[in-house]
């Protein structure tokens, strides 16, 4: 279900189809959350949701670096959900053992919190990854550039300075990406000036059906892969290695 983010700015929501459906996903994706409560603030995984029985379970936090959670406490939890912010507060309903391991209990959020600044999130893009060209094409020039980062609606990426576009330009961009030539209309988004380069922003417009399906197949592999090595990397962090 889509929401309004007029103007970037937090919505706060009651709706219990889409609580459901972002609770959901983060769940899949067992996200790191930051929770903070009565004498307690700590990072956490989520751990699972159960939107029929109106439940979520969490890490507890570690008994050697934080005070035991009072029962019945308000916890506010936080998370980052495929680039957007996401916020709500549970009340503390148990501990109890979840696939063998402990884990807290908590009643469901009748409200939530959700910014997005962008309609899909950015994944970055390495520069030894070996597929980083991107070209942009105006009427007075075509400057050769750095992809460095890339959704389904837009990317980022590093020029000369000497480049002559400007936040609102519509332009022709070029990226190739794995063996794939992709070519669409684009806005200019931002431009940020550093020492050497500019970094510039882009929403794409018109484009090819075939390279937009392309693109976002390509996208998706990414998105995959980037939440797999999230995964692994929150799991060496919880059991230290």
């Amino acid at each position: 279900m889509p929401v309004d983010i007029s103007a970037a700015m937090p919505q706060w929501t009651d709706d219990a189809t889409l609580i459901a459906g972002l609770l959901g996903r983060a769940s899949e994706q067992r996200l790191l959350l930051s929770v903070t409560g009565p004498g307690t603030g700590y990072s956490s995984l989520l751990l699972g949701s159960d939107a029929a029985r109106q439940r979520l379970w969490i890490d507890p936090p570690f008994r050697a670096t934080n005070a035991a959670i009072p029962p019945d406490a308000l916890l506010a939890l936080s998370t980052r959900l495929e680039g957007a912010a996401v916020d709500f507060s549970c009340q503390l309903d148990d501990t109890e053992n979840l696939d063998g391991q402990p884990a807290l209990r908590l009643h469901w959020p009748v409200r939530l919190r959700y910014l997005q600044r962008r309609s899909h999130f950015r994944l970055g893009v390495s520069a030894a990854s070996g597929f980083c060209p991107a070209l942009i094409q105006t009427q007075e020039q075509v400057s050769a550039g750095t992809l460095v980062d890339l959704s389904r609606d837009g990317a980022g990426a590093l020029f000369p300075r000497n480049i002559t576009v400007q936040t609102g330009d519509p332009v022709r961009c070029t990226l190739r990406i794995e063996g794939l030539e992709v070519t669409a209309e684009a806005e200019v988004r931002s431009c940020i000036e550093t020492l050497s380069r500019r970094r510039i922003g882009l929403r794409f417009g018109a484009m090819a059906r075939g390279d937009a399906q392309r693109l976002s197949t390509t996208v998706a592999q990414w998105e995959r892969a980037a939440l797999r090595n999230q995964a692994q990397r929150r799991e060496r962090l919880k059991t230290g290695f």
